[in-house]
């Protein structure tokens, strides 16, 4: 019976701990493993960039990199340079690293790790690490970076055996929380970056290009430089030899950050030589289950796994939605949505496709009993695609049809009134607007002042203090947004929510209306659903 006892005890306890949120593990024991008297180590961090948003504990992965390089590997300490914040300029660190690559003796490692913003080049060919004074703007940001073509040639022009290049970034031009670096701006999307020419280089990068990197699931440091770290330390070790190869360090930061992030995606990629041993492995991984679990998640109840989304869509996690007269409440399942408006370029590069499955813009409104004069004193409020100006507004004056078409073009469909309602609101958390339920100030592309009315729609995703819990944007303001669901079915008009840009009423979450399905207006516009 205490036998028996004493092991029902032990479940309960290891049942409990196994649910109990811990916290990530500080790096403090840097045991010696040596191997690196012959490396050198150039680490660059950005926490407080100058005019773009921060990277919050970049310094402190920056330390930690440094620790274990000079005290587990070995490396000399004057063979390992720092580069932080203010000093991130692109001239200094390409020849900082090119120093670095001469001090490597034969048979040594060249280290570069980046742990900072990226971007793509023009062309979308080249990816862009963004120094720390870059601005809010095209010229600036790819004036004021380091290419990584530059890095790759730096690296294979060294005496190294191997160059080891880890870049805590992704190349979508978006910050750490998805928003672009250049207000307005919709990342590229890479053509096709060239693989690493050099054999003797393992590249490790934090996310695919059509991606952003972010911080740890519950931490507040950068994901990808911490857990390649601790990798390196040996949780990356599977099968237990004490030594870390790069697929192994590959396939460990992989199956955490896509096991354990919801808030976005996020892939890191590597390119070298799989089965090429980098490390030698001397600590256990910790309880990344325990680490992550929200403290109140009900024990015994496993979490729902997050649903992957397409590029430039996000995860909307489902639920029940109640509300007074109805306490039973609908229940909305899982679903993605675009963290975008369709803006005129992606319309315009629809209809320009060879099999033509979107319509032409019209350019002209249209509504029941619209007069001539209506048409044409409204019809200038249309955006159009030839204006290079108007490539990122919201897409308008298309009918529903025509949305439904774009949608469809993509495997995707337009939202349920529900859906959108329940996205804007934040879920279960039923807000009265996306960002919570503070009044709008500046989080909405609305005619605020009536003594200075806008003349027209803002470029999507410019107003990044209106954006969701789920870090979708212009949810309320801008345009309205064309749904898949009918008033009714004795009644063929279509459901528009949100209010838009010329509303003489403020837009909330709360805003719908029902619309003749042709009408072209020049405050209504739509993004896409898809069910996974």
């Amino acid at each position: 019976m205490r036998l028996a006892a004493a092991t029902l005890i032990a479940l309960v306890l290891e049942h409990t701990l196994a649910f109990a949120k811990t916290a990530w593990p500080e790096f403090r024991d840097f045991k010696r493993v040596g191997g690196g008297a012959k490396d050198a180590a150039l680490i660059v961090a950005i926490e407080k960039y100058s005019f773009v948003a921060k990277v919050p504990g970049a310094g402190d992965n920056a330390d930690d990199w440094k620790k274990y390089l000079t005290s587990s590997r070995g490396v000399p300490s004057h063979n390992v340079f720092e580069l932080r914040d203010a000093e991130v300029q692109p001239k200094t660190v390409v020849e900082k690293l090119s120093e670095t690559a001469r001090r490597v003796e034969a048979g040594g490692t060249l280290w570069f790790v980046f742990i900072g913003h990226g971007a793509l080049a023009k062309g979308g060919k080249d990816g862009l690490l963004v120094g720390v004074d870059a601005r809010p703007a095209v010229d600036s940001l790819f004036a004021q970076s380091v290419r990584r073509s530059d890095v790759l040639k730096i690296a294979a022009s060294s005496r190294a055996t191997q160059s080891m290049i880890v870049l805590d970034t992704c190349f979508s031009g978006r910050s750490t929380k998805g928003d672009p670096l250049i207000p307005g701006s919709q990342p590229l999307v890479a053509e096709e970056i060239p693989a690493v020419p050099d054999k003797r280089t393992v590249l490790f990068t934090a996310a695919r290009s059509d991606e952003f990197a972010g911080p740890l699931p519950g931490g507040n440091r950068p994901a990808f430089s911490y857990l390649v770290l601790g990798g390196l330390r040996g949780w990356a070790d599977a099968d237990g030899n004490g030594t870390v190869t790069v697929k192994e360090l590959g396939d460990f930061s992989r199956r955490v950050l896509t096991k354990f992030v919801t808030n976005r995606m996020q892939t890191p990629t590597v390119e070298g030589p799989p089965d090429l041993a980098i490390g030698q492995g001397w600590e256990t991984q910790p309880n990344i289950d325990a680490i992550v679990r929200a403290p109140d998640e009900p024990t015994g109840k496993p979490a729902a796994p997050p649903i992957k989304c397409p590029p430039m869509m996000l995860p909307i996690a489902g639920g029940v939605w109640k509300w007074p007269g109805n306490p039973t409440g609908i229940t909305i399942a899982p679903f993605c949505l675009n963290q975008f408006e369709v803006t005129v370029g992606q319309y315009a590069h629809c209809s320009r496709l060879t099999k033509k499955p979107c319509a032409p813009p019209a350019l002209k409104v249209n509504w029941p009993g619209i007069r001539p004069d209506e048409r044409a004193r409204w019809s200038r409020y249309c955006n159009d695609p030839r204006n290079k100006d108007l490539e990122l507004h919201p897409m308008n004056c298309v009918t529903w049809a025509e949305a439904n078409e774009y949608c469809h073009a993509y495997n995707l469909r337009l939202p349920s009134e529900y859906e959108w309602v329940w996205a804007a609101r934040g879920g279960e958390a039923a807000q009265k607007y996306p960002w919570g339920n503070e009044e709008p100030a500046m989080q909405t592309c609305w005619s605020h002042d009536p003594d200075k009315p806008r003349s027209g729609t803002c470029p999507t995703g410019s107003r990044p203090l209106g954006k969701s819990v789920d870090g979708v944007h212009d949810l309320v303001g801008n345009v309205w947004e064309w749904t898949s669901s009918l008033v009714s079915r004795d009644k063929l008009e279509r459901i528009i929510q949100g209010g838009g840009w010329f509303d003489s009423l403020l837009p909330t979450v709360a805003r719908s209306a029902g619309v003749d399905p042709r009408t072209r207006d020049f405050a209504v516009g739509f993004r896409c659903a898809l069910t996974p």
